[in-house]
This record gives structure tokens, sequence and C-alpha cells, in this order.
């Protein structure tokens, strides 16, 4: 009876230990939902200005439209921080297209008035799941 009751307990605490790594580590979620997940997380950091966990959805090796590089892009962010103030970031309208271990968002739809822009991310699979790879924003 001891036995059965210590069988029971082992496989209860290894399932629970199972569910709790899947929900942390989103196995069941497809690479679109994962993706999305990403920029959702992007754009709540990018409209609290909270440039550590911004740059955290960057790939060490990103490099935007002009050249910029993770550490220079970061800086670009952060002198922009007043007029960065005001943003609004719309995602209603993106669109995520996945190719392999490539995905392509657009468009992300940015307003600091009175302004308006439509941003293009590219997002790459790592080891760290879906990081920002390039990113585009036509002036």
């Amino acid at each position: 009876m001891q036995q059965r009751h210590i069988a029971l307990l082992s496989t209860l605490v290894l399932a629970a230990a199972l569910g709790a790594g899947c929900a942390t580590t989103g196995m069941h979620r497809s690479p679109k939902e994962a993706v999305q997940a990403r920029i959702e997380a992007w754009r709540t950091d990018m409209l609290a200005l909270d440039y550590d966990r911004i740059m955290a959805h960057y790939s060490e090796d990103f490099k935007n439209a002009e050249g910029l590089d993770k550490q220079a892009y970061r800086g670009y962010l952060v002198s922009l921080k007043d007029y960065m103030s005001a943003m609004q970031i719309d995602l209603s309208t993106a669109r995520i297209a996945i190719n392999g271990n490539i995905a392509s968002v657009n468009p992300i739809e940015i307003t600091i008035e009175p302004d308006g822009y439509d941003m293009e991310m590219t997002l790459r699979g790592e080891s760290g799941g879906w990081l920002i790879y390039r990113s585009k924003v036509p002036y």
C-alpha cells in the first residue's frame, strides 16, 4: 500500500514538473505564437521606455537598416527618449510570415504625433527563442 502511494505521489510530482516546464518554455507554442508573444513583449517594453528590457528582445548580431548594431541602436533609442515618450505602437495590422527560422513582421504601426511610421522587423529563431535580428523604419 505504501509503495502504491509513493508511486502515485512520484507520478504527480513528475507531471507537475513537466507541466511547469512546458508553461515556462513555451513548448506548446507554435512558431507564430512565439513570434507574436515576442513582439507584444517588445511593444510593452518600448512603451515603458525600459531600455534593458527592450534590448533583451534583440539578437546579439542585430543590425537595423541604417547599419546600427545592438549597442549603437540602444544609444539611438535612449537619445530619442523625450520624443518616444508620446509614442504609440499598433500591432493590430502586423502580419507574421515564417520561413524556417526567419520571421518577418510588418507593418508595425508607430505613431509619434504628428508622424507615423510603418516598421518592418525580421526575427530569427535562436537558442533563446525568437529575437529581433533586423529592423527597418522608412522615414
